[in-house]
């Protein structure tokens, strides 16, 4: 027998539009509520491309009651993904958390990186993919 998986594309047009979650379906609204980490990944991701990026932002999700998949994309030019991730890599999440902790910029990446189990970016960098499996079918994030 095969797992429902349920669908959803938000297109948010400008930066009045601060109530994109409650487009959200009902049942990632709930998945949301029980799991605050994953609602702070999919924020960062969100207002990422709403800060950084140029409209229309992107949200498409798919999900099942064990994972959730996304795909955030903006309009804009994008970031440096190579130099970014090459930085991660050298220093780790870890490391660069504990440097930027009490800084208001700079953190939205790293902690996606410590939410999902899979953060990938196009090359320009203005898309995201993440994924995720629910909080007690995962190991510890």
């Amino acid at each position: 027998m095969s797992e429902h998986i349920s669908y959803q594309t938000i297109v948010i047009q400008d930066h009045t539009e601060k109530e994109w979650k409650d487009k959200l379906n009902k049942d990632l609204r709930d998945w949301l509520s029980e799991d605050f980490m994953l609602s702070v990944g999919i924020g960062e991701a969100v207002n990422n491309a709403i800060e950084h990026g140029e409209f229309p932002v992107i949200l498409e999700l798919q999900y099942t009651k064990h994972t959730v998949d996304m795909r955030i994309k903006d309009h804009g030019k994008g970031f440096n993904v190579a130099k970014k991730f090459h930085d991660i890599e050298k220093y780790g999440t870890e490391k660069l958390l504990s440097d930027i902790v009490l800084e208001e910029r700079g953190r939205g990446i790293l902690m996606m990186m410590k939410i999902f189990q899979k953060v990938h970016y196009n090359e320009r960098g203005n898309e995201v993919f993440l994924w995720r499996e629910r909080r007690e079918n995962a190991e510890a994030i």
